[in-house]
C-alpha cells in the first residue's frame, strides 16, 4: 500500500482525535450521509453505527457466520467468520462476495475484507476499545497496520514508465542480435556435427 494511503488514515484519524470534546471520543458527532442499498436515504450517525451497518452487509453474503467491522474516517476493516473447513480458495470467493456487497454502498467503498481469525478478534478488540469510549488515536495506528496488511501493494501508474507487454516485444538492435549470433556460434562449435 502506498504510503499516502497510510498517512492519510493517519492524519484524518489524528484531525478526528484532535477535534474531542468533553471526554467525547468522537464518535457521537461525526455524521455520515448515504444512501441505503434498497434506494431511501439515511444518515448514519456515528463510526460505530456505519461499522454496525458495514457488518450487516457482509452477514447477509451466503457463508458469512458473523461479521465485525471498524471504521475509522472514510476507511473501514470488515472481519468475517466462515466455517473453518472451507478451503482457501473458497474463502477467497465469499470475501470477493462481500467487497461486492460493501462496493455497492457508499459507506463500504473504501472498505477491505478479511477473513484471518486472528485479524478478526482483534477487529472485535478494536470495535469494543472504540465503543467504550477509548479515543480514535488509541486504535488509529493498529488500524493503520491492518489496513496495510489486508491491502494488496499495487504499483501506480507513476511508477509504470511504459507498457510491459510492448517493451518485452520489441525486437533486440542489430548489435545484440550480432552479439547473440556470436555466442551461439560459438557454443555451437563442435557440438552440431555435419555427416
Amino acid at each position: 500500500m502506498s504510503k499516502n494511503v497510510v498517512m492519510t488514515i493517519l492524519l484524518s484519524s489524528l484531525i478526528i482525535a484532535g477535534c474531542q470534546t468533553n471526554g467525547d471520543n468522537g464518535n457521537s458527532s461525526n455524521t455520515i450521509e448515504g444512501q441505503t442499498t434498497d434506494g431511501s436515504r439515511q444518515e448514519l450517525q456515528s463510526f460505530n453505527e456505519v461499522a454496525d451497518h458495514l457488518a450487516e452487509l457482509a452477514v447477509r453474503v451466503p457463508e458469512v457466520n458473523h461479521a465485525t467491522a471498524v471504521v475509522l474516517g472514510p476507511y473501514g476493516i470488515v472481519g468475517i467468520n466462515v466455517d473453518g473447513d472451507l478451503d482457501q480458495s473458497h474463502v477467497g470467493s465469499i470475501k470477493y462476495q462481500v467487497a461486492e456487497t460493501l462496493a455497492d454502498d457508499p459507506y463500504g467503498a473504501n472498505a477491505a475484507i478479511t477473513a484471518d481469525p486472528d485479524v478478526v478478534n482483534r477487529i472485535a478488540d478494536m470495535q469494543r476499545e472504540v465503543r467504550d469510549g477509548q479515543p480514535l488515536d488509541a486504535i488509529a495506528d493498529e488500524f493503520a497496520a491492518i489496513f496495510g496488511r489486508i491491502l494488496p501493494v499495487v504499483p501506480t501508474d507513476e511508477h509504470l514508465t511504459e507498457d510491459p507487454l510492448e517493451s518485452n516485444s520489441k525486437d533486440p538492435s542489430n548489435e545484440n542480435r550480432k552479439e547473440l549470433e556470436d555466442t551461439q556460434r560459438k557454443q555451437s562449435k563442435g557440438k552440431v556435427g555435419t555427416h
